[in-house]
């Protein structure tokens, strides 16, 4: 929990794919809490095209296991 977005940015792979989910949390303008658990799919330029349609066609059925997930993020570069 004491990691930032950017930590986790870099923990992202150059050249592999992932699937990620985030845990987002920050305040609103009445100081009010909120959080949300954001779904990412990491496929970027360098990873095998193999990879990448794999990590696409499989997207939805790994995103089923997580109900609740709203935002979902598709990155290909950091």
């Amino acid at each position: 929990p004491e990691k930032t977005y950017d930590d986790f940015i870099e923990d992202l792979p150059k050249n592999d794919v992932r699937y990620a989910i985030f845990h987002h949390e920050y305040f609103l303008e009445d100081e009010s809490y909120r959080n949300k658990f954001i779904f990412i799919t990491w496929a970027p330029d360098e990873a095998p095209i193999r990879q990448k349609m794999l990590i696409a066609s499989n997207k939805r059925t790994v995103k089923n296991y997580f109900p609740g997930i709203a935002p979902e993020i598709a990155c290909v570069d950091s």
